[in-house]
């Protein structure tokens, strides 16, 4: 079976190769340009992952959002602590006396009221205000996190491009001193026109790889600046940093960290406290308000003017509303706060565990690669070159060779980039920091 499959990616390969070369027969005999014409595009300097963070917390999209929830819950705590929740009211009224059918004087009268909470309905107001301003910053922190993931995800991605480029110009290099040597081996007569088209058809697919690794760079760096708000026209250049690969913390502890602090749980657990506080006050808010005022009153007659000063008390009587549409709807999103905290502590759960599995598998691939297959790799590549210069190798053996090695290489940078995003993902769940390589030193795997 195994040979069977290494028959298959040659005949696979070759059949690439065919196409290349019959692509390159209409080109009429063109040649490809050297490849120091082909530039990457490169910054004034490279950007870690510490100082996007920084500046995205400071610049990014959400900061302005989050600096005016901020300042909406303020109102509403400074709004909550006035003394009373209505103002009071004042009337007038004028109008003539008569008696007998005659005018004699002018009656005048004036009154101020002013409702009063007898239940403690203020101070419950503030409350409400108080657990919502909290609710807002819980998630406003809830969704800093899920961005800080995306730029961390995004990061990764930058920095796998920016590897994948790098190793797709050594590739590059490698093909175009294989189709130099190639050609001067064609021109002793020791090796055919096939060898000369098929070394000129990897060399052609390296500089299309190089192409399309130089745009996959260039759109992960404007993502970056999409998601941080860094300026579009100088995108930032990441570090390739892969962590040390360690032993992980126990999942135990992760979990506990998770549960006391990840903010999207803090969010419902706000959420549960803030519709509680709504229900109790909705209930406070069933009593009656009694409205205490005072009265004046001027009465003008032909014997004279009296004046009458009289205390007012005025009491609803909550006979048919007693805010039962409040105190329901404020039991409904408690309910609902409660179920969504179930769920999320189950789904954060799951997370953690998928997370923490695929670390520890790319945990042991970079252990391994770091370890075994990649020191050798630069040597035996140099290696193979010099034999298929001598003549002791052929080039389909040289170019099956080649594939493998720089599969490894490509297999090593995956392995670093995923045990890079997992760590991102634990860190984001549990909230301990578990990504050390971001001060800005670049480890390769």
């Amino acid at each position: 079976m195994k040979k069977m499959c290494t028959r298959g990616r040659r005949a696979h390969a070759w059949n690439r190769h065919a196409l290349v070369l019959a692509l390159l027969s209409l080109a009429a005999g063109a040649r490809a340009e050297p490849a120091t014409q082909l530039a990457a595009e490169t910054p004034s300097r490279a950007v870690t992952l510490g100082e996007l963070l920084v500046y995205a917390e400071r610049q990014g999209p959400g900061a302005r959002l989050a600096r005016a929830r901020k300042s909406y819950g303020q109102a509403r705590v400074s709004a909550a602590s006035t003394p009373f929740k209505e103002n009071p009211k004042l009337s007038f009224g004028l109008g003539p006396r008569f008696e007998d059918g005659e005018r004699t004087g002018v009656d005048l009268e004036g009154s101020l009221e002013q409702p009063l909470e007898i239940a403690g309905q203020q101070a419950l107001r503030g409350k409400v205000a108080r657990r919502a301003q909290a609710l807002g910053a819980a998630e406003v922190a809830s969704s800093a996190l899920e961005l800080r993931r995306a730029i961390v995800f995004a990061y990764s991605d930058a920095a796998l491009a920016r590897a994948q480029l790098e190793l797709s110009g050594e590739a590059l290099e490698l093909t175009r001193v294989t189709f130099e040597a190639t050609r001067r081996r064609f021109s002793a007569g020791e090796v055919g026109i096939v060898d000369v088209r098929l070394a000129e058809a990897e060399f052609a697919l390296a500089r299309e790889d190089q192409l399309l690794s130089a745009r996959e760079l260039s759109d992960t760096r404007w993502q970056l600046c999409e998601l941080s708000g860094w300026p579009a026209d100088r995108p930032p250049m990441p570090l390739w940093t892969v962590p040390d690969a360690r032993t992980l913390p126990a999942f135990e502890s992760l979990a506990r960290r998770m549960q006391a602090s990840h903010p999207e749980l803090a969010a419902r657990r706000a959420a549960i406290a803030e519709a509680s506080a709504r229900r109790e006050l909705a209930v406070r808010e069933g009593w009656p308000s009694p409205a205490l005022g005072v009265s004046v009153t001027r009465e003008g007659s032909r014997d004279g003017e009296n004046v009458i000063v009289l205390g007012t008390l005025e009491l609803p009587l909550p006979l048919w509303q007693r805010n039962e549409e409040q105190r329901a709807q404020a039991e409904h999103d408690r309910s609902r706060a409660e179920i969504e905290r179930g769920g999320s502590l189950r789904g954060l759960d799951l997370r953690l565990r998928r997370a923490y599995a695929a670390a520890e598998s790319a945990r042991q691939r970079v252990e391994l690669y770091r370890g075994s297959v990649l020191p050798s790799v630069g040597d035996s590549l140099g290696l193979l070159g010099r034999a298929f210069a001598a003549g002791e190798i052929s080039l389909s053996m040289l170019t099956t060779a080649r594939e493998r090695l720089l599969d490894s290489r490509q297999r090593a940078l995956r392995a670093g980039s995923d045990y890079y995003r997992a760590l991102a993902e634990l860190e984001a769940l549990s909230g301990m920091p578990l990504l050390t390589a971001t001060s800005g030193t670049e480890k390769r795997p």
